[in-house]
């Protein structure tokens, strides 16, 4: 009963830990653009990891390029069931190499 205790909270956290990941991607993605002519063809345009799942539509500012555009400088959508998504495969495969490193470590102490 301990064991399974222990890996349901070690669990839990790598929820945790795959949706804060999941989140700040979305403040460190976006794209540098260089020309007036990339910044009319780039929105809207979706950034976050490994799915895009924010909307970036309109731009609330006019800064001389080149500019990094990211999600502090457009209006954004956040799209619920893309986050969701991104924070699922996220966890499986933080999830895949705890239970790999469970089973190394459990055959390298055997």
């Amino acid at each position: 009963m301990r064991f399974i205790i222990k890996k349901l909270v070690v669990l839990t956290f790598i929820l945790f830990i795959s949706s804060i990941f999941v989140y700040s991607t979305s403040f460190f993605d976006g794209k540098m653009i260089n020309t007036y002519d990339e910044l009319k063809e780039s929105f809207p345009m979706v950034i976050g990891f490994p799915i895009g799942f924010v909307e970036l539509t309109w731009v609330k500012i006019d800064p001389p390029l080149p500019y990094f555009y990211g999600i502090k400088c457009c209006g954004t959508i956040w799209h619920q069931d893309k986050f969701s998504l991104s924070v699922l495969i996220v966890f499986f495969l933080l999830s895949l190499l705890y239970l790999v490193s469970c089973f190394v470590a459990s055959k390298k102490n055997s």
